[in-house]
């Protein structure tokens, strides 16, 4: 068996319908992700009363020891994991803070101010490491925004690309440069 008596479940992609009955007959929910981009399934975790063991970075649901517990790496993840398994009276005060979660309002920041400090974060734990810090670009902050609308990063991807394509040919186009051919726009008189 388990740590805990406490059997784990790797149930793998489940489909958006089944999440919300999947996660009532779980104990906790861990994720191992580095970077989220809103966190949307720690969310669902917490509607469900459930502690969340997760990562420290990027995080802006979680509190530690109140609603789950957060580690800097993987050792730490593994350990906190072993917590939760083997420990029932945490596992019961992490759940009640996960029931009581507000989404993201406590702490004295909006969920605007949250995600803003999340992405600054994540900007600076990836482009900080041992490279010179390269400014924000604009299209990642249009990227992230629509991928949260939206919550679809594929499809925010493709719609930020198409979009990105018609700027440049528009841009070419008022400023009279011949802009390459699969850029161009053509105009439905001149036919």
């Amino acid at each position: 068996g388990t740590p805990g008596g406490l059997s784990i479940v790797h149930l793998g992609q489940v489909p958006h319908g089944h999440v919300s009955c999947v996660l009532r007959e779980a104990d906790a929910y861990v994720s191992a992700a580095h970077n989220e981009t809103y966190g949307r399934s720690l969310v669902e975790a917490l509607r469900c009363g459930l502690p969340v063991v997760g990562m420290r970075s990027c995080n802006m649901h979680v509190a530690h020891q109140t609603n789950g517990l957060l580690a800097g790496g993987e050792a730490g993840l593994a350990g906190h994991i072993r917590m939760v398994a083997q420990d029932a009276a945490l596992r019961t005060r992490l759940s009640a803070g996960a029931r009581a979660y507000d989404g993201g309002t406590d702490g004295g920041l909006a969920p605007d101010e949250a995600m803003l400090r999340a992405v600054l974060e994540a900007h600076s734990a990836t482009c900080g490491r041992g490279r010179a810090a390269r400014a924000w670009h604009p299209f990642w902050t249009i990227w992230m925004g629509l991928s949260i609308v939206l919550d679809q990063p594929r499809l925010t991807a493709t719609l930020v690309t198409v979009a990105s394509v018609l700027v440049v040919a528009f841009i070419f186009h008022c400023l009279g440069f011949a802009a390459p051919a699969a850029l161009k726009l053509e105009h439905p008189h001149n036919h």
